[in-house]
């Protein structure tokens, strides 16, 4: 499908972002140089685990003593910008407090042969020709393919289905024009007919739907250039007509109001709703307007999966980080950033948690979430913080040479900020191991490789507080379940473990802190009989779904495990265990335009942002953030450097 808009505009908006651009890199800042740090101290190894790039334990003769830039966390929005930065020349050094680096991207393996995600179900804009996939290729030093899950031998062309358990889907009732789940094809003609077909009424609000994609599909990137400029420059306030206000509206309306004014069909408005629940877990009656048509333009032409599975991914940022001189370290949780005495708080470098390690850098970027960056990274020196079990601090005062990150004024302007903005939801998931006999069963079992969502009704917002409200010994639905298969998707799964395996991976939601932490001090594994029960009482849920699906993989299942917000606090540091960062609300988008960006200016100079909190939840974003915090630093003309990474400016041209 042609990408285009009117001559005039395009041009306009051509005309300033290229001559705004050139001028900020000539008078504002320079290029950046070469590092002047010196090149860090060769790796030590001494078993085949330490050779494992995402598995490179903190020891005090790799840790160098000065980076150019220090990340925390290596989830992808850190090891993306981890890698552009390394690919510009500077020395980056990333801290993991856990011992796989990959964040969302890692992978863990159970009875030698289940590998699951836990995190990375899909994306989108991953086809050869796409941007993202350029982008992706470049950070991962072109090691990364992917698979269309579309591409689908039970199930071609398809990549999720949306499932409504208040629909009777069996051959007892034919005359029920609701006689079957909403399947979800690729390709943006396909998905429109698709619609038409199961809602022939309402063609009209289908075609405004589209129309507003499109229309919203101009100002996205736009207002992500805009948004990492420094907040109160010249360049921000000159480009703003141009680069952020046709993107505004969509951020100041909610996705609801949006579908209400198209229909008053709830069937179509739950088809079209139902990406906000599993990708951002947020109702539409939250999200803004701009998240929703975000997510459909993100998925129009499909979804993809890395072969080799998600942690592929992470390893090949990895390896491009330590070509370019970089080093990711796990293992190596960070406690404090550091500042100097002066009172614009320069930063100086990090204090790690093991044995109080120092470690100097005029740029640190948290990748961890902004509440876990200013209640944790930033708190203040007699703050302990955090408990130091499952939180990734040390729950310790810091020594009494610790200057202060922040003065009083601006610690108590942040705190009323952050009080302003929602908290992310946790999840239960499931981990589901299931063995056949290839010899005697259809080839995996005859399940597609395409996503399923399971929604109790049509009334997404009824649906996720009847869950989310209720005791949680009660069998109320969950609000939504994502269930994938993560052996189906990757092509290369059967190479690894052989015939005859398949796994599959549940997302539900939403889950209450409240209902967990009582645990959240306690580590795994050692969490008790209540915790343990709590946990198979969702479990036999989750089955239920899985067999009332699939009825064929009953009595098959060898192995099955679930995650909880404790576990996700654990292994991915979030505070109240929440799967996502900040929900991408009214209030989230306001604080977006106003003072949320890569560059806060409340925070220490030399301190920045990426991850889903300065953009919204997803793959896709988390690089996308990379990007922004790299014209941060570096100065808008950071963004000339995305031209050679789509194949110059032909190509770009193209793409745009």
């Amino acid at each position: 499908m042609t990408r285009s808009f009117p001559t005039t505009v395009a041009t306009t908006v051509a005309l300033t972002v290229g001559t705004t651009i050139v001028l900020h890199s000539l008078f504002v800042r320079s290029r950046r140089k070469r590092s002047r740090c010196p090149p860090f101290p060769p790796l030590s190894t001494t078993n085949d685990t330490e050779d494992d790039p995402l598995k490179r334990g903190l020891k005090k003769r790799d840790l160098p003593s000065h980076a150019d830039v220090i990340i925390v966390g290596s989830g992808p929005s850190g090891l993306a910008t981890a890698s552009l930065l390394a690919q510009k020349g500077y020395r980056v050094l990333v801290l993991e407090q856990h011992d796989r680096a990959g964040g969302g991207l890692h992978s863990f393996v159970e009875q030698g042969v289940y590998e699951f995600d836990t995190g990375f179900h899909y994306s989108g804009e991953l086809a050869p020709t796409e941007a993202l996939y350029k982008i992706v290729q470049y950070i991962t030093g072109g090691k990364c393919t992917w698979s269309a899950i579309s591409e689908c031998p039970v199930q071609p062309g398809i990549y999720d289905q949306v499932h409504f358990l208040n629909e009777d889907y069996s051959s007892s009732s034919p005359n029920n024009s609701n006689n079957k789940p909403f399947d979800v094809p690729v390709g943006n003609d396909q998905w429109k007919q698709a619609l038409k077909t199961a809602f022939p009424e309402e063609e009209r609000a289908i075609d405004t739907y589209f129309a507003n994609m499109d229309a919203y599909m101009k100002t996205g990137l736009p207002y992500s250039i805009w948004r990492s400029f420094p907040q109160h420059s010249w360049l921000a306030w000159i480009t703003k007509p141009f680069l952020a206000a046709p993107c505004l509206p969509y951020h100041t309306s909610r996705a609801s109001d949006k579908l209400d004014a198209l229909t008053n069909n709830e069937r179509l408005k739950a088809v079209l709703g139902y990406l906000s629940l599993g990708c951002c877990a947020v109702c539409p009656d939250e999200l803004t307007t701009a998240v929703l048509l975000g997510l459909h333009v993100h998925f129009r032409n499909g979804a993809f999966y890395p072969v080799h599975g998600s942690k592929s991914v992470a390893a090949a940022m990895v390896h491009t980080i330590e070509q370019h001189g970089g080093r990711v370290l796990v293992r190596a949780g960070v406690d404090r950033i550091l500042v100097d005495n002066n009172n614009n708080r320069k930063v100086t470098g990090v204090q790690l948690v093991k044995e109080g390690l120092i470690v100097q850098a005029p740029v640190v970027i948290s990748s961890i979430g902004l509440r876990e960056t200013v209640q944790g990274l930033l708190r203040t020196p007699d703050d302990p913080g955090p408990a130091a079990i499952n939180s990734g601090f040390s729950g310790q005062k810091a020594p009494t040479t610790i200057v202060d990150p922040l003065s009083p004024e601006r610690r108590e302007q942040l705190g009323r900020l952050l009080e302003e903005l929602p908290y992310g939801k946790g999840h239960i998931y499931g981990f589901v191991g299931i063995r056949y006999d290839p010899t005697k069963e259809s080839s995996s079992l005859h399940i597609p490789k395409r996503n399923c969502w399971f929604l109790p009704s049509y009334a997404l917002r009824q649906s996720a507080d009847a869950f989310s409200k209720q005791d949680h010994t009660t069998q109320q639905p969950f609000g939504y379940v994502g269930l994938a298969f993560p052996s189906l998707k990757d092509p290369a799964y059967k190479d690894r473990y052989g015939d005859g395996i398949v796994t599959a991976a549940f997302v539900a939601g939403d889950v209450p802190w409240e209902w967990f932490q009582q645990w959240k001090d306690t580590r795994v594994h050692k969490r008790g009989d209540d915790y343990n029960q709590l946990k198979q009482s969702f479990e036999k849920r989750l089955l239920d779904l899985l067999y009332l699906k699939y009825p064929q993989v009953q009595g098959k299942v060898q192995y099955i495990d679930l995650g909880t917000p404790v576990d996700t606090r654990t292994y991915l540091g979030r505070l109240t265990g929440a799967s996502y960062g900040i929900p991408p609300t009214i209030a989230k988008a306001k604080a977006d335009a106003t003072w949320l960006r890569p560059k806060v200016d409340l925070l220490p100079d030399g301190m920045y942002l990426v991850g889903q909190d300065v953009t919204v939840d997803g793959f896709a974003p988390a690089v996308l953030s990379g990007l922004m915090c790299v014209a941060a630093m570096d100065g808008a003309s950071a963004w000339l450097d995305v031209i050679p990474m789509l194949g110059g400016w032909i190509e770009t041209a193209k793409i745009l």
